[in-house]
């Protein structure tokens, strides 16, 4: 029986699968970011109709249902954070790579103005 918590649910996931749709469509979610989001879309839709027959697993964890969502919750969001952290090291990286690239350009051409000057 789908109560209103659940039809909540099911509509802010599917919401959501429409968001992470529109941004792969528009280019500012990669194939890889869209099938990840869109597992934990489906992910939380299953979770939410599964809800009653989660509670034979919640038993034999010694917790109630919802403590249990809230346990699988935290664990996603600290997956993410670990990824998104591993995504800002790279991209600093590669951010300093490119600073330091210009700067020996520009550094070469200052020296290059500068001999010219004289």
């Amino acid at each position: 029986m789908l109560r209103l918590s659940h039809l909540i649910g099911i509509l802010f996931a599917i919401i959501m699968m429409a968001l992470t749709w529109a941004s792969y469509k528009k280019r500012k979610l990669s194939l890889r970011g869209f099938a990840s989001w869109s597992v934990i879309w489906v992910g939380f839709i299953i979770g939410v109709l599964l809800f009653d027959r989660l509670r034979a697993m919640a038993a034999w964890l010694d917790i109630r249902v919802f403590d249990f969502f809230v346990l699988i919750a935290i664990l996603t969001m600290l997956a993410l954070i670990f990824s998104i952290y591993k995504e800002t090291k790279v991209n600093q990286r590669q951010i300093t790579e490119i600073v330091e690239s210009v700067a020996r350009k520009q550094g070469t051409v200052m020296r290059e103005k500068r001999q010219r000057e004289r």
